[in-house]
């Protein structure tokens, strides 16, 4: 009889803020999520053209792209990917969207 082995989720986190980015990275590889991170948009694009992810955490508002513009371009790449939009934005505490 064979193990069944089970690769861990494969996460890709971005947002512009680093210390929030690193906490979340830091939780989640302790429940063995294979996690990667990227500070700006254009970093999780880069990303998204070498590995491929199950799962995107992606800010509503980075300076370079803003959250729709990188899922549009996550998607078109890996049409698979499930994605979380994150928001602090607008007056509201943070919050989380799930996209598609």
């Amino acid at each position: 009889m064979s193990e069944e082995t089970t690769k861990p989720i494969r996460l890709l986190i971005a947002d512009d803020e680093e210390d929030l980015v690193t906490f979340l990275a830091h939780r989640l590889r302790k429940r063995g999520v294979d996690v990667t991170m990227a500070l700006s948009g254009a970093e999780a694009v880069s990303a998204a053209t070498q590995l491929t992810f199950d799962v995107a955490v992606v800010d509503l508002k980075m300076p370079d792209m803003d959250g729709i513009q990188v899922i549009e371009q996550l998607k078109a790449m890996q049409p698979h990917i499930e994605v979380l939009m994150l928001t602090g934005h607008g007056g509201h505490r943070h919050g989380v969207m799930h996209v598609a």
